[in-house]
């Protein structure tokens, strides 16, 4: 089953992340997104597609080095630097969405649907991998309303095959 991967990172950076332009947050650093659909109404959530050449991901460390925290040991993470072999855009299937309300400032929020991770990646420690898209499936994902909700479970499944090489980000 597909998860969210940058949850409901809000504000700026998603809004730069959805116009297309580079985020300012180290995990989203190298997303754009040139098929970006206009804005939805009021409190409504929209499938979205951006292109992603590269990411540096957050990996708790003693799984990034296959041990166990020792007592009394606190987690931090390693940021590594993950970037698909041969390296070419990906389409990533994304949420996005809009909200307003009386009180506070709009909120918009992103979300890049991820699954379980290849090998390749679950061995450095990380449990999950943004999905990328088929390039034939972009349309129907970027207008969910036009079909099924099975649809659109397909098209989260006939994945694009991606090889990923990593190393510790600078």
């Amino acid at each position: 089953m597909a998860k969210a991967l940058w949850g409901a990172r809000c504000g700026k950076s998603a809004r730069r992340v959805l116009n297309g332009e580079t985020s300012t947050r180290g995990h989203a650093g190298s997303v754009r997104s040139p098929l970006r659909k206009q804005r939805p109404r009021r409190g409504s959530a929209k499938a979205t597609a951006s292109s992603l050449v590269s990411t540096d991901q957050n990996v708790p460390t003693h799984r990034f080095e296959k041990r166990a925290l020792a007592d009394g040991e606190k987690e931090t993470n390693t940021v590594l630097h993950f970037e698909p072999n041969p390296p070419e855009p990906m389409i990533v299937a994304c949420l996005w969405s809009h909200w307003s309300g009386k009180e506070g400032p709009d909120l918009d929020s992103f979300a890049a649907i991820t699954d379980e991770p290849p090998p390749e990646i679950a061995e450095t420690g990380h449990e999950r991998c943004i999905i990328s898209l088929q390039p034939n499936n972009v349309t129907e994902w970027l207008e969910p309303q036009r079909v099924s909700a099975s649809r659109l479970a397909e098209i989260l499944s006939d994945r694009t095959q991606v090889v990923y090489e990593h190393r510790k980000a600078a």
